[in-house]
C-alpha cells in the first residue's frame, strides 16, 4: 500500500499540526495488523526510503515559507519532481473532495466545499 510504504510528509491530521507532531505519529503509530507504520518505510531490506510531499524547493527567505524541500541543505538526498496531467487532476478533484466526512470539513472550517454540480 503506497499510503503506508511511502508516507506523505506534509499531511496534517488537524489544523495547526506541526511537522514534528506528524513525524512523531508516523514513528509511533501501530497499524490494525499489529505492525508499526515506521517498519514499512524504515526497512532493512531497502537501501533507500521514499516519501511523498507537495512541498516545493525553497524560493526565498520570506516568513511563512516553512514547508519547503531542503534541496540545498541536503545535497546527498535525491529529490524527484513529478506532475500529473491537468485534466486528470481536475477529474479526480471532485470525488476526492466529496469523500471527506462532514466532521472533517467542520474541523477545517468547511473546507473542502460541496458543489451541487460537476460544472462548478
Amino acid at each position: 500500500d503506497p499510503l503506508i510504504t511511502t508516507p506523505c510528509m506534509d499531511f496534517r491530521h488537524y489544523p495547526g499540526e506541526t511537522f514534528e507532531e506528524n513525524l512523531e505519529k508516523m514513528k509511533t503509530t501501530t497499524l490494525p495488523d499489529g505492525t508499526k507504520l515506521s517498519d514499512h518505510w524504515d526497512n532493512e531490506k531497502y537501501s533507500f526510503r521514499a516519501f511523498k510531499s507537495h512541498w516545493t524547493p525553497k524560493m526565498s527567505d520570506a516568513p511563512g515559507m516553512d514547508d519547503i524541500l531542503p534541496i540545498k541543505e541536503r545535497p546527498r538526498v535525491k529529490f524527484l519532481a513529478m506532475a500529473r496531467n491537468g485534466k486528470d487532476v481536475m477529474a479526480s478533484f471532485r470525488p476526492f473532495w466529496e469523500n471527506h466526512t462532514p466532521a472533517f470539513k467542520k474541523m477545517w472550517g468547511g473546507f473542502p466545499p460541496n458543489y451541487a454540480t460537476s460544472a462548478a
